[in-house]
């Protein structure tokens, strides 16, 4: 993943970018690839990045 945007996977085996728009920083975040143990968590890992999106992208600054 070269690019220089966020970059979300979402499914078994995806993998997530996510790119701080102020300082480049780059995070990865990979799903399992099993997927009976993608199913048991999917939804953290949903809950995980949209949490991370929000305090990235959020127009209110963080507390």
């Amino acid at each position: 993943m070269e690019e220089v945007q966020t970059i979300l996977g979402i499914g078994c085996g995806a993998s997530s970018k996510l790119i701080h728009p102020d300082t480049g920083k780059i995070e990865n975040y990979l799903n399992p690839k099993d997927p009976k143990s993608y199913n048991k968590s999917y939804e953290h890992y949903t809950a995980e990045k949209l949490k991370k999106l929000e305090l990235l992208y959020s127009t209110t600054p963080v507390q």
